[in-house]
């Protein structure tokens, strides 16, 4: 299933530029969540009203204020990074990929600055690495420095910061409600903020897709979205978060296979190494995290 979850969160970056070609980055964000309150609404009602009615107002407040972070947070700046307005800048499916697979870093360096977790040697020289890859990938990744693609790039990392602070901060929020309730709570309030531009906009905006349009969107909303998060939090009860963390590295190797295959994109000798980078200082940080974390589960009463 992990697998299965890796092709399809890999491959919504194409399909993010696709979609891009007849939606802005703000309308792809609005269509896309518009079903999931309307979906986990239905589920909350009929599996979860009894931890509905046992939520606290804070807790409501702190859901809404994460659900906006995780959604317009994370999805405004990726979405602009990956569409071309008509300059033919734009960054690339790959690119976006590498860059959103940072998350990692920034949620230690986010636990770090709150006094959760210790900043160990390994998880510095894996953040190093991570950030040297960054750099290379973001300012050469397309063989040469181009500072306006760079600038599209640097915009995008704000998209995992974005996820870091609430997958920071909902972590109390899942121990007291539950993993797929949280989630279903947070980013249907979050796409309930957008509900004024989606009145604004109506269906405008969709006369103008094509049936390959309609397919990507399909596949956004309902399999990447609704599905994926579901599978995610399936997932965690059944493994590990270490194990689970595993197949996200595969997220841009997806990406790149089908940006490469169906986008024709490129891949430069710059983009591999830097993305290398990146990927084996995740790696590292999530392994010292590991490693910090058995002596803590040693120490538990039976």
């Amino acid at each position: 299933m992990l697998a299965l979850l890796a092709v399809i969160w890999g491959s919504a970056f194409p399909g993010l530029k696709v979609l891009g070609e007849v939606l802005d980055p703000y309308q792809m964000t609005w269509f896309r969540y518009a079903p999931f309150p309307i979906v986990y609404g239905v589920w909350i009602a009929l599996r979860r009203r009894d931890v509905l009615r046992r939520v606290p107002g804070n807790d409501w407040l702190a859901m809404g204020l994460l659900g906006c972070v995780g959604v317009i947070g994370y999805h405004f700046p990726l979405n602009w990074g990956l569409h071309d307005s008509g300059d033919g800048v734009s960054v690339t499916a790959a690119t976006g990929a590498i860059l959103i697979a940072t998350t990692p870093l920034w949620t230690l360096l986010l636990s770090v600055a709150t006094g959760k977790e210790r900043l160990r040697p390994l998880a510095l020289a894996g953040s190093l690495v991570a950030f040297a890859g960054v750099a290379v990938v973001v300012f050469f990744g397309r063989g040469e420095a181009e500072l306006t693609v760079a600038r599209k790039a640097l915009v995008i990392l704000i998209a995992p910061v974005c996820w870091s602070i609430y997958s920071v901060y909902t972590r109390p929020l899942v121990q007291r409600h539950g993993g797929l309730f949280t989630t279903g709570v947070t980013l249907s309030m979050g796409a309930l903020t957008l509900v004024p531009l989606g009145v604004w906009w109506g269906t405008e905006p969709l006369a103008a897709m094509e049936p390959r349009h309609w397919a990507w969107l399909a596949f956004l909303a309902f399999l990447s979205t609704i599905l994926g998060y579901a599978m995610w939090n399936h997932a965690l009860k059944q493994r590990t978060a270490s194990q689970v963390a595993v197949y996200v590295y595969f997220n841009p190797v997806v990406a790149a296979i089908v940006g490469v295959t169906f986008l024709g994109e490129h891949l430069t000798a710059w983009f591999v190494g830097g993305s290398a980078l990146v990927l084996g200082g995740v790696v590292l940080v999530n392994q010292s995290r590991l490693n910090a974390a058995r002596p803590a589960a040693d120490a538990k009463p039976a």
